[in-house]
């Protein structure tokens, strides 16, 4: 509902919200450019072959393939930090190879944030995989979405583990990767 004073040839004082596009096309309409509204990352571990035990472990990634220049990151590193305050939506995965030892074994994986203060557990992204042939290993794996609200300089990474066993996990190769979606 317009009052007499408002013009409808002015989106000057509209709030479309910050890094948005809009054009004002001069009669009564506007133009949104999508492109200004999308933000995503992802990166992945290429070449494979990172193994880890029973400590954590931090899963580098070795190839972003996508970055929109919202998100800072350094290749082979694991940790990628939030330049913009917002709500995320982060899927991770994992695939290894246990080393076949004859014992059963599985792992963990989970992500991290840190805001300054250090590395915490985000609550709701532990994802776990399991190994139970005897001589050659087995495939397996986990994948994991999560939806969290992240400030300006945040950084997050991703960390796997052995729980029981005593197989050593072998990340496969596209095996490990990461995919954050500003969603607000």
């Amino acid at each position: 509902v317009l009052d007499s004073g408002t013009s409808v040839n002015s989106f000057t004082s509209l709030d479309f919200g910050q890094g948005v596009g809009v054009t004002d096309n001069g009669d009564g309409s506007a133009t949104i450019d999508a492109s200004s509204t999308t933000s995503y990352f992802h990166a992945y571990q290429a070449s494979g072959g990172q193994s880890f035990d029973a400590s954590w472990v931090e899963i580098n990634f070795d190839t972003a393939s996508k970055n929109t220049g919202e998100y800072t990151y350094s290749t082979g590193s694991s940790q990628v930090t939030f330049d913009t305050a917002g709500t995320y939506k982060i899927h991770y995965y994992l695939n290894a190879k246990g080393s076949g030892s004859g014992n059963r074994s599985d792992g963990r994986a989970k992500l991290q944030k840190d805001t300054g203060s250090g590395f915490t557990d985000v609550p709701g992204s532990f994802g776990s995989y399991y190994n139970r042939a005897s001589n050659t290993g087995q495939r397996d794996g986990t994948s994991i979405t999560i939806i969290r609200d992240f400030s300006a300089g945040d950084i997050i990474r991703m960390q796997a583990k052995r729980v029981n066993g005593s197989d050593t996990f072998n990340v496969e190769n596209d095996g490990a990767g990461i995919t954050i979606e500003k969603i607000e």
